[in-house]
């Protein structure tokens, strides 16, 4: 690709472990983000879905469809309908429709990279946008982030596609789908997945100086990890659940303050310090979180420690933190992604 990431290219037609392998990969990963784009071909009658593109961190998938409801399909209906996984597109609403009716294929958490873009940016035309477009405006860029320049026209110059080998069309498929992939990471560092947090609020006007009330969903055991709002204090109200909560006061004390809240209960968290949320029960939590200010802030630890951009030298964090080497090298190949 055009940054540099080298990306394995698994094709399926039938089974043939293609699948198997990259669902591997993807979950030794720990990847939370997939890019997703799709191929149609018209019939006589009607549309449908003809390839399935999957990417995450260096692997993509290509499934070539049929119309027939194979049962290998099985782990990727699980992979789809797993709700801590976003699946990013662009202009998605008839992907979705098409691959639900023709093959039972139900993606539970699917994300517009427009309508993302369009919402972080404030520039409603992002909604209309297609895949070069976002990614030139997300990367602040002139070129097309990470589609090969002969690619380009493809797209749009049916002629010009028929002359391609497979091999051409395959790279052509893969790049696409890594923009989306690439694209979604830089945006994700800074704005929620939208099962996560919410605002249940959008019809009315926050009073002056503060935000929108955070509708916050927790999994069984999921939680908000260790993060900061340099610009404001944050105050949580627990509707449903229990949750295990806390911060940690500044140096040189480190002190920890925790609180296990249920139903009802509320505990704020002081501006600028290091706070979290855990759900330490076998069910779902929802809490709301108001704060005091409309431009907040969002630092989640680990991601700018070990996640940044280029890398931070491993040799200082293993002095930091007291590591080996390697386990910090370790860290920093790991994907981080900002889950407030």
């Amino acid at each position: 690709m055009a940054d540099g990431q080298i990306v394995t290219i698994h094709q399926m037609i039938h089974y043939d472990g293609g699948l198997d392998l990259f669902l591997k990969r993807f979950w030794e990963q720990g990847d939370m983000v997939v890019g997703f784009d799709t191929d149609w071909t018209f019939g006589e009658y009607e549309a449908q879905v003809s390839l399935l593109k999957l990417c995450s961190k260096g692997h993509c998938l290509l499934i070539k469809l049929d119309g027939t409801r194979y049962s290998y399909f099985r782990p990727l209906k699980e992979l789809f309908a797993n709700k801590e996984i976003a699946f990013v597109g662009v202009h998605i609403k008839k992907d979705l429709e098409k691959l639900e009716s023709a093959y039972g294929f139900e993606i539970r958490n699917a994300v517009d990279l427009g309508e993302m873009a369009a919402n972080k940016y404030k520039r409603p035309y992002l909604r209309a946008c297609g895949v070069n477009d976002l990614a030139s405006a997300v990367f602040n860029s002139q070129y097309i982030y990470g589609i090969p320049k002969p690619m380009r026209a493809a797209k749009f110059d049916y002629r010009a596609a028929e002359t391609l080998t497979e091999e051409k069309k395959m790279e052509y498929a893969t790049a696409v789908t890594y923009a989306i992939y690439k694209t979604a990471n830089l945006l994700l560092k800074t704005q929620c997945l939208p099962h996560q947090t919410t605002s249940s609020f959008q019809g009315s006007t926050p009073p002056r100086n503060t935000s929108n009330p955070a509708h916050i969903d927790y999994a069984p055991y999921g939680q908000n990890p260790p993060h900061t709002h340099p610009r404001a204090s944050e105050i949580l109200v627990v509707q449903e659940g229990t949750l295990y909560v806390g911060f940690v006061t500044s140096n040189p004390e480190n002190k920890l303050f925790t609180k296990i809240l249920n139903k009802g209960d509320v505990f704020v968290f002081p501006i600028g310090l290091i706070h979290f949320q855990f759900n330490i029960g076998k069910t779902n939590a929802v809490a709301f979180a108001g704060l005091s200010s409309q431009n907040l802030g969002v630092i989640t630890i680990a991601n700018p420690v070990f996640g940044s951009d280029p890398p931070i030298n491993p040799d200082v964090l293993a002095r930091a933190f007291q590591l080996d080497q390697n386990a910090v090298k370790s860290l920093q190949a790991k994907f981080w992604w900002d889950n407030n």
